[in-house]
């Protein structure tokens, strides 16, 4: 079980001003030509597409963009994509029904992904990277509620583990499970917070929903999460503000 008395952040004083439309996942074995990876893109500016080679399961939404920019290599579609035909939707389509994915990282071959919601539920989900044509339930529902209408079939889609409406936060930032061993209580801990929320949380099969909020700050307006070349955790707000995940003893 998690000790919720043994955790604190600390700030580290790091600034930096970037950008970048999208976001991208590789699996732990870090060869693009053989791992699984997921690319998400809503819009695309000359100078920071992703390169993307063969055999890469991706979801993507715009990456026609991305052809013919200058240091960008052309792509083929994996043969087992569920569209890879081109008859029942685009090619490079992997899943469908996330409405916009803000931030998702591989554990092994678990994907999570956390999904800002429309007006009123923030989720986070965790499917198997090898699952192919998932449908995220989205714009049938907002997490787990039908959101065109009072009543809908639930069945023909994957349901978030997790979920928070309006009165925690309003934009769910999605960050990593814990596999560092400074806290080693905590592996296997899924981390996110919200942007408005200022919250810290984590999610797993064992303990369900943990909510850090009296053992840390209020966190301002995370906008991303980062794993360092040791495994520890770090909190980036969108000022430019990092913090690190770190035991009070």
């Amino acid at each position: 079980m998690v000790d919720r008395q043994r955790t604190d952040i600390r700030q580290l004083e790091i600034h930096w001003t970037a950008q970048l439309d999208g976001d991208g996942a590789f699996g732990a074995a870090g060869d693009v030509c053989q791992d699984y990876a997921v690319i998400v893109v809503s819009r695309i500016r000359e100078g920071i597409c992703t390169t993307i080679r063969r055999q890469l399961a991706i979801r993507v939404e715009d990456i026609e963009q991305c052809v013919g920019v200058e240091g960008v290599d052309s792509y083929a579609i994996p043969p087992d994509n569920p569209y890879a035909d081109g008859v029942d939707g685009a090619p490079e389509v992997y899943w469908i029904g996330l409405r916009n994915p803000w931030r998702f990282s591989f554990d092994a071959s678990d994907l999570w992904v956390a999904d800002v919601g429309q007006n009123a539920i923030e989720e986070v989900n965790v499917v198997q990277a090898e699952a192919r044509s998932l449908n995220f339930g989205w714009p049938v529902m907002e997490g787990t509620s039908c959101f065109q209408s009072s009543s809908c079939e639930v069945d023909p889609y994957v349901l978030p583990v997790t979920e928070f409406g309006r009165d925690r936060g309003c934009s769910v930032t999605g960050g990593y499970v814990y596999r560092g061993s400074a806290i080693p209580e905590l592996d296997g801990e899924y981390f996110y917070s919200d942007y408005c929320g200022g919250f810290l949380a984590s999610f797993s099969t064992t303990n369900g929903d943990v909510d850090w909020s009296d053992r840390v700050e209020r966190l301002p307006s995370v906008s991303s999460f980062g794993v360092g070349g040791d495994g520890e955790l770090y909190v980036i707000g969108h000022s430019g503000s990092v913090h690190r995940l770190e035991v009070s003893r």
